[in-house]
């Protein structure tokens, strides 16, 4: 009789809570993998906004962030039409009923938002989203490692919705919500900054072209003896400041270019080409370009390669800008060749040089913007440091790829690709 002991109720059930919390932990982590798949915050949110219902009730979900001394709305959604507290509301956190939140660390519920209006008259928050038709509120913390971050806000239309085990269910996944909102936030002020910074950079370089187009026109006046004679000394200074110009506009073209293309403002002009007959074309426009230094440029076009569904003069502007890179840091009398296959479906073209080569550590950061390697050009050419940075943007928006293979003394061989499309 002793050993029937060991199979009363509470031993019986055991297996089954066990299997219960099994079953939790698995939802659990499924929700979690699901919101990790946005990238941006709006992504994230929407991902949290669609999957949660099963773990906490809900109407509506907001997010704030801390910005210094205030508590800032970045993003809500909800499944009334009315949104009165909307992103970009502020309010001080300090003297704030969140400021408790934040000191403890632990999820607030307010089942009565009505009551607690009556109690905290002074809460503009609490009385939009009692005019927006909520009644309960569940308010989580965000803590990324160990430092408050803001607040995830859940909130219903029906009093007396939330409990323990909601806050409970949301501090058992608080660090992986918290490390993937911050992760979504941080990363939609990266694309924000570089809105900005792409802004900013189309402005000055449109600004500063028209002025450097005047003085350039200026120039060739005084080359043209408009204003009179001008000895060989002053030629020889027209000329040089005439080479200093042209570098200039080289570089706003490439900012205004770059700018233009970071925007997503761009759209490719995709035409169906025969790739034989646009390289000759290309090649018999652009051989002349090694003339200056006594390079032979050679273009070498295999068989069978299909039409290709691609902007025709965007890819002349990777050929063009990848052509005069291997010319300025080739030497005199050297040969470059380009080479267009057509391999596992893709046009792949190199354009290879037997130049100086790019130490390997550089290589990495090629294509990054304004990257240059401590290799000079033979001749002293001058060199924005975009170019390349630009050729990635048009072959990426290609669907293609575009990477470098380079030896010192020996050369280096660019290649990019582009996927054979059909036009649709």
């Amino acid at each position: 009789m002793e050993n029937i002991k060991y199979y009363d109720n509470s031993i019986i059930t055991q297996p089954r809570n066990i299997e219960e919390e099994y079953e939790k932990i698995k939802v659990q982590k499924k929700i979690i993998e699901k919101i990790n798949q946005g990238m941006v915050l709006d992504e994230i949110m929407d991902y949290i906004f669609s999957s949660f219902q099963i773990l906490i009730p809900y109407e509506r979900i907001g997010v704030a962030f801390l910005e210094g001394s205030s508590v800032t709305s970045k993003w809500v959604k909800s499944k009334l039409s009315k949104i009165l507290l909307k992103p970009g509301y502020k309010s001080q956190l300090k003297g704030s009923s969140l400021e408790n939140i934040i000191n403890t660390g632990k999820p607030r519920i307010i089942n009565n938002l009505q009551k607690y209006l009556i109690d905290n008259p002074s809460s503009v928050a609490t009385k939009l989203i009692l005019e927006e038709g909520m009644l309960s509120n569940l308010t989580c913390p965000l803590i990324v490692n160990g430092k408050p971050a803001g607040f995830l806000f859940f909130t219903s239309k029906e009093a007396n919705t939330y409990n323990d085990l909601h806050a409970d269910i949301f501090s058992e996944i608080a660090n992986s919500v918290s490390i993937i909102v911050e992760k979504g936030r941080l990363y939609q002020e990266i694309i924000e900054l570089n809105s900005m910074k792409n802004k900013f950079l189309g402005i000055v370089a449109h600004d500063i072209r028209s002025p450097v187009m005047v003085v350039k026109n200026y120039l060739e006046l005084f080359n043209l003896g408009f204003l009179g004679n001008i000895t060989e000394e002053q030629t020889e200074i027209i000329s040089d400041i005439n080479k200093m110009c042209q570098s200039m506009l080289c570089l706003i073209d490439d900012l205004l270019d770059l700018s233009v293309i970071q925007s997503g403002k761009w759209k490719l002009q995709k035409k169906t080409i025969c790739i034989s007959s646009y390289l000759n074309g290309w090649y018999s426009l652009n051989k002349i370009l090694g003339k200056a230094k006594n390079i032979e440029i050679i273009l070498d076009i295999g068989e069978d390669i299909p039409d290709i569904f691609m902007d025709p003069n965007r890819i002349n502007q990777v050929l063009t800008n990848l052509l005069t890179n291997a010319i300025k840091f080739s030497h005199s009398g050297t040969v470059i060749k380009i080479i267009a296959v057509y391999e596992d479906e893709r046009l792949k073209i190199s354009v290879m040089d037997n130049g100086q080569g790019i130490p390997e550590e550089e290589m990495k950061h090629l294509f990054n913007e304004l990257s240059r390697t401590s290799v000079l050009p033979t001749e002293g050419e001058k060199c924005t440091g975009l170019g390349l940075s630009i050729c990635k943007c048009i072959v990426n928006a290609h669907g293609g790829e575009i990477n470098v293979d380079s030896k010192e003394v020996k050369g280096t061989v660019f290649t990019f690709t582009i996927p054979v499309k059909s036009e649709k």
